[in-house]
Parts: structure tokens; sequence; C-alpha cells
């Protein structure tokens, strides 16, 4: 009964969470606004940029040690997983900034 609770319910919410982060993160890049809403958007995505290299960085470190480790090879983050991720970090960050500088 659990499993199909995950399958039936859970996963699609998650699916459907992830498609709108995503194009809510898209939407914000491309919305016009003065300097002030421009400066905190920067600020976002170069904060953003950080923290995706990190999370690129950590991957490719775990990737080497099984790989060292193990001898075999792994596969890194999913494409559409790593997507999702920035786009929950952007939020987060913009957030953070809009509620530090106001907009």
């Amino acid at each position: 009964m659990e499993a199909v609770t995950l399958v039936v319910y859970i996963l699609p919410a998650v699916f459907a969470a992830s498609i709108a982060l995503i194009v809510v993160m898209l939407f914000l890049l491309a919305k016009q606004g003065d300097e002030r809403r421009r400066e905190i958007l920067d600020k976002a995505c170069v904060s953003t940029f950080y923290i995706t290299l990190g999370i690129l960085a950590a991957d490719a470190i775990r990737s080497a040690i099984l790989v060292f480790i193990d001898g075999r090879e792994c596969s890194g983050i999913p494409s559409f997983t790593l997507l999702t991720l920035i786009a929950a970090v952007f939020a987060a960050v913009l957030a953070v900034f809009k509620r530090k500088y106001g907009d």
C-alpha cells in the first residue's frame, strides 16, 4: 500500500513542483525591472552559480573516489535533478536577497 501511495501521489507532486520551480526561475530571469530588482537578481544568479559549482565539484570528487576505491565508473547527477536543484537553490537565494535588500 505504501509503494502505491508513493508512486501515485508523492512522485507526481514532486515532479510537478520541480517543473513549477524551473518555470518560475526562467520567468523571473526574463522579467524586466528597475535597477534594484536587477541587482538582486544578479546577486542571486552569482550565488546560485557558485553553489552549483560546489555541487558539481562535490559530485566529481565523489565519482573520482568511487572510481579509485571500487575501480568502477559511476554516473553523475541526472540532468533533470540538477536543474531542479539549481531552481530550488535560486528560489531560496532570491528569497534571501529580496528580504535583505527589499523588493
